[in-house]
């Protein structure tokens, strides 16, 4: 039997073509409450409810930062952001003790005690439901470049960005002198060696900052109670913070006066995360967007029916690059097959009214009754829990499938 999966598995392999295409990208009304400067409520830090704030509009939508610094950790063993520890750690559903978040090159016992390298992935499960992580677009952006990795510009720039306004180099006592720019002037400066990058969870640029300055006056941050027992050497009431950018051989900074200046990569310094709202999965439940009443935020949750009657899901359906997902085992049962899942193979056999069908995690292959068809989406693991297009169904089971985007309703019926 395993020889025979194992063949499958490599017919899968050869056989299926890749596809990015799909017939259930429709969308429903962005949010129309949302006012620049608004805050919101949305999943958890240290079992502290996370509080963001809306702060700029760009290219790729709402700009949206966490209100006050979650943490504070250091930015990795470089300032090459694609390779930083921050980066990582902020788009990981990892468990606590799964990933040691450490530095090759640096140890610091009160690092190790304080900051908790081995903690839980930023995006876990317990900090952000399905729902919740629905509101988190991906997207690509412009990163700059540090001089050892100036060979993966894409935007024909080939020298490093310079973030000093005035240099003159030695030691203070014999003359050395810099300055760096001034935010105000970033836009005009901001230029280097860059290539695209693509994350959900991100630290802000130089570009990201101004546009706050220019709206709110002020890129300054306090902390949240989150972060009270990493504070040993703190005494302002603010906290400066790291951006992605790298300069020279270290990282920017904001300030806790707010300016923008360097900072050592190795060095313990203030996250504030940021992500691009997905405006068509997101609801307020409740709040008026003050800071002192905040919107409680959420995404939208999909109903699924079967013959009409709507199905009580356990694993939510989910919409993931566009597409319009379900858990697997629960939706063919819901449906009156039997399922088995091979946790070897990471694939799923499933047996409906004669009909066999295979298909393999991360391939985006169906077998139906041992023909090969393309499903244009892989089936994906979320959460643990595996996931199907909803074109499987509609090509295995039923081709009476259909997804209404504005209601976000799926209704499957087999009669």
């Amino acid at each position: 039997m395993k020889k025979i999966t194992r063949i499958v598995i490599v017919i899968f392999a050869v056989t299926i073509l890749i596809s990015t295409t799909s017939a259930y990208a429709d969308v429903v009304q962005p949010i129309k409450e949302m006012q620049m400067g608004d805050y919101f409520i949305l999943g958890k830090y240290n079992d502290e409810p996370i509080v963001w704030r809306y702060v700029a509009d760009d290219q790729n939508g709402k700009l949206i930062v966490s209100d006050k610094i979650l943490c504070f950790k250091p930015f990795g063993k470089n300032n090459f952001w694609e390779e930083s520890y921050i980066r990582r750690w902020l788009n990981s559903t990892k468990s606590e003790g799964e990933e040691i978040w450490n530095l090759e090159s640096y140890k610091d016992g009160w690092i190790d005690e304080n900051l908790n390298l081995k903690e839980k992935g930023f995006l876990h499960k317990s900090n952000f439901s399905l729902l919740e992580k629905n509101l988190f677009k991906t997207v690509t952006q412009l990163t700059m470049l540090p001089q050892e990795h100036i060979e993966l510009s894409t935007n024909g720039e080939t020298e490093q960005y310079n973030a000093f306004k005035k240099y003159k180099p030695g030691r203070p006592e014999a003359g050395g002198y810099f300055e760096f720019y001034d935010i105000s002037e970033l836009s005009n400066i901001y230029i280097g060696a860059a290539y695209e990058l693509t994350d959900t969870i991100f630290l802000m640029d130089e570009l990201q900052i101004y546009n706050i300055l220019n709206n709110f006056s002020n890129v300054k941050s306090l902390r949240a109670k989150s972060c009270e027992s990493q504070l040993y050497y703190f005494s302002s009431e603010y906290y400066s913070y790291f951006l992605r950018t790298p300069q020279s051989s270290s990282c920017s900074e904001i300030s806790n006066e707010g300016k923008y200046q360097g900072s050592n990569s190795f060095f313990a310094n203030g996250i504030r995360p940021a992500f691009y709202l997905d405006e068509d999965n997101a609801v307020i439940l409740s709040g008026s967007g003050t800071a002192e009443e905040p919107y409680i935020m959420t995404g939208r949750e999909i109903e699924v029916y079967t013959n009409g009657t709507k199905a009580e899901m356990g694993d939510q359906a989910t919409i993931k690059d566009g597409i319009v997902m379900l858990p697997v085992k629960e939706t063919f049962k819901k449906l009156g097959a039997k399922v088995n899942w091979d946790e070897e193979t990471q694939s799923v056999t499933i047996e409906k009214d004669g009909n066999y069908i295979y298909m393999l995690r991360d391939n985006k292959g169906i077998m139906i009754n041992g023909e090969i068809y393309d499903l244009g989406y892989p089936m994906t693991m979320i959460e643990d829990v595996a996931y199907i297009p909803l074109t499987a169904i509609e090509m295995s089971i039923t081709p009476n499938v259909t997804w209404n985007g504005e209601q976000y309703r799926i209704d499957i019926n087999t009669k």
